[in-house]
């Protein structure tokens, strides 16, 4: 009899636990419910993941294709991922820099001919920037993909995911120009406060010991970004020579912050920190996150674009405002 109970017991649970499974949100892999009631919305990185949420509310079903650290360039669509594309009804990818395999593997191998497939930057002006690689000789004008990082591109592309959102649901579209409008506004505000800030200081140098991301950031503000990767590859060398020119830096403007990316526990910034700390110079080391990706635990704690942007206001103005 005991057996039987503890059998019948073990089986309530299993059921229980797999319910609650079932539950939980599918932030990626794209996977959505049968409902014909929502817009399922498939993004390739966090901000558009972000902004549809916002636009959408409990009209929408929103999921990321690529999992936190996959990098988003060279990134290879499998067959499932072409399946679950195909019962979406929005697909949203960054652009075609950020995002290269949307043109050559997806957009024709997609049979769902009511599938919209949205370029995000589409009204975005792209910045050019001057990237050095190692072992290169020269300087190669290229295209700065990440233009989520500006406040004022991430207003072009909520305005852009709005109007295809209300292409699909026309019925809702003044809902989802309400909630827009709402997202804008406090975009605006967030803007205001970091004009407020830089406009405080004397030197608007910035020193990150990692890929840095925030170029449309640092051109919305007039920052000066001394990187120690000159270029947006991960995959990039660099030289002794290399720190040994940030440590100086360091030291010539007098800086008390050095950040990194998010994700990443830059032994570079490491490096640099205990080097100033022989020499007598005390640095901190702070995250600026560029908001490619996003962790599991991030989106269960509730972060968002705005509150992430939020913590880098925060430690900017704890890197840069607390110089002797």
């Amino acid at each position: 009899m005991f057996k039987r109970f503890y059998f019948v017991l073990f089986i309530l649970v299993f059921f229980l636990l797999s319910a609650c499974k079932s539950k939980q949100p599918a932030y990626f892999g794209c996977q959505f419910s049968d409902s014909p009631d929502t817009l399922k919305i498939c993004t390739t990185l966090f901000p558009q993941y972000d902004f549809a949420k916002a636009i959408g509310g409990d009209l929408v079903e929103v999921s990321l294709l690529l999992k936190p650290g996959v990098e988003p360039h060279h990134y290879e669509p499998t067959p499932q991922d072409l399946i679950r594309l195909n019962r979406s009804d929005l697909f949203i990818y960054t652009n075609d820099l950020m995002e290269p395999w949307v043109k050559d593997r997806v957009m024709g191998a997609i049979e769902n001919k009511q599938l919209i497939i949205l370029n995000a930057s589409q009204n975005v002006t792209f910045k050019e920037t001057t990237a050095h690689h190692h072992h290169e000789k020269g300087h190669h004008e290229h295209l700065d993909p990440h233009t989520w990082t500006s406040l004022s591109n991430a207003t072009i592309m909520i305005d852009t995911i709005e109007e295809a959102m209300s292409q699909l649901k026309p019925e809702h579209h003044d809902l989802f120009q309400q909630n827009a409008a709402q997202y804008k506004q406090e975009l605006l505000k967030l803007d205001q406060a970091f004009r407020d800030l830089f406009a405080a200081l004397d030197d608007k140098t910035i020193i990150h010991g990692g890929h840095f991301a925030l170029g449309y950031f640092a051109l919305d503000y007039e920052l000066n970004i001394q990187s120690i990767f000159e270029s947006y590859s991960p995959d990039e060398d660099i030289t002794p020579q290399d720190i040994i020119k940030l440590i100086e830096l360091v030291k010539e403007t007098n800086q008390r912050a050095i950040f990194q990316e998010e994700f990443i526990d830059s032994q570079t910034a490491h490096t640099i920190q205990e080097e100033l700390k022989k020499q007598g110079f005390e640095v901190e080391i702070l995250v600026l996150h560029g908001l490619h990706h996003i962790t599991l635990q991030e989106l269960e704690q509730g972060e968002t674009y705005l509150s992430l942007m939020q913590k880098n206001y925060e430690n900017l103005k704890k890197g840069l405002t607390t110089r002797e």
